[in-house]
C-alpha cells in the first residue's frame, strides 16, 4: 500500500505510523534524516557509533554532531566489534506512570452517559506540583469534552498548567462545531507539556488530526495501544470494537 503523506513532518510520520500499529521507529541517516526528528523534539534516543579507525578525507564532509548538550542527559558507552558505542536518553521511561493515570482516565470515562453523537472520553491532569484534576465527556455541560473539563476545573483552582501532563483516554480533538477551541488547541495555549492516550480517535465523525498538531506545537505525546480495546468497548453504544 502507497501511503501519501500531505506534509513531509516528522510529528506525520510518527503519527501515520502509530495509527497503523507500529510501537517504535528506528531511523538511520546523516544530518538531513536525523534534524528532521531532532527539529521537531521527536528523538527519545540517540545512539551514536564511531569507527576510529575510518578517517574522512575531506574537510567539508557532511558531519553529525548531536544538536544538545550531552552533558544534560545519561549516557551508556561501551565497544561493539572496534566500534565505540554511545548512546544517550532524551526522553526517560514514564510508562508505569503514564498506565497509571491512562487506567484513571479510562475508568472515568464509564461515567460519561452514551451519547450518539459523542464518545465517551474521561481525563486527568497532572500539574508539575502534583496536583490533579480530572474529567469526563457532558459532565457539566453537553457541549464539553472531557479534556476541557479538567482544564476548566483546573484554571477555575488557579493552577499553574505550563508543562503539566493530560492523560485521556482518546486522542484530543482538532475540529470543533460546538465549542470555539478544540481539546489540542485548548492544550497547546495553556502550555502542556505532555499528552498520553490510549486510543486515536476513530474516523466516526472527522479525521482527527489532534496528535499531529499537538506534537508540531512541540507537546510530547505517548500513545498506548494495549490500552485501546478497553476505550473502544466503553464506547460500543457507536458500533467501535477491536
Amino acid at each position: 500500500e502507497i501511503v501519501r503523506i500531505p506534509d513531509l513532518s516528522a510529528a506525520r510520520i510518527i503519527t501515520e505510523l502509530e495509527k497503523r500499529g507500529f510501537e517504535r521507529l528506528l531511523v538511520e541517516g546523516g544530518p538531513r534524516t536525523l534534524g528532521l526528528f531532532f527539529a521537531e523534539g521527536l528523538v527519545d534516543t540517540l545512539r551514536m557509533a564511531v569507527n576510529p579507525a575510518v578517517r574522512v578525507g575531506d574537510p567539508h564532509a557532511p558531519r553529525f554532531e548531536p544538536p544538545f548538550d550531552p552533558a544534560r542527559f545519561p549516557q551508556q558507552r561501551r565497544r561493539l566489534e572496534g566500534m565505540e558505542v554511545t548512546t544517550y536518553t532524551l526522553h526517560p521511561d514514564r510508562t508505569e506512570e503514564d498506565l497509571h493515570y491512562l487506567r484513571q482516565a479510562i475508568a472515568l470515562s464509564r461515567r460519561c452517559t452514551p451519547c450518539a453523537t459523542s464518545y465517551r472520553v474521561g481525563a486527568v491532569i497532572v500539574t508539575r506540583s502534583g496536583d490533579r484534576f480530572t474529567g469526563y465527556t457532558h459532565e457539566t455541560s453537553p457541549t464539553h469534552h472531557a479534556e476541557q473539563e479538567a482544564i476548566l476545573k483546573a484554571t477555575a483552582a488557579g493552577a499553574d498548567l505550563h508543562g503539566a501532563s493530560i492523560y485521556s483516554s482518546m486522542e484530543p480533538c482538532s475540529t470543533r462545531s460546538s465549542e470555539p477551541e478544540s481539546c489540542s488547541e485548548l492544550i497547546l495555549r495553556h502550555g502542556f507539556s505532555r499528552t498520553v492516550f490510549a486510543l486515536y480517535e476513530p474516523s466516526c465523525f472527522v479525521c482527527c488530526e489532534g496528535a499531529v498538531r499537538l506534537r508540531k506545537g512541540g507537546v510530547e505525546v505517548r500513545v498506548y495501544p494495549q490500552l485501546a480495546g478497553e476505550v473502544l468497548a466503553i464506547n460500543g453504544h457507536l458500533g467501535l470494537h477491536e
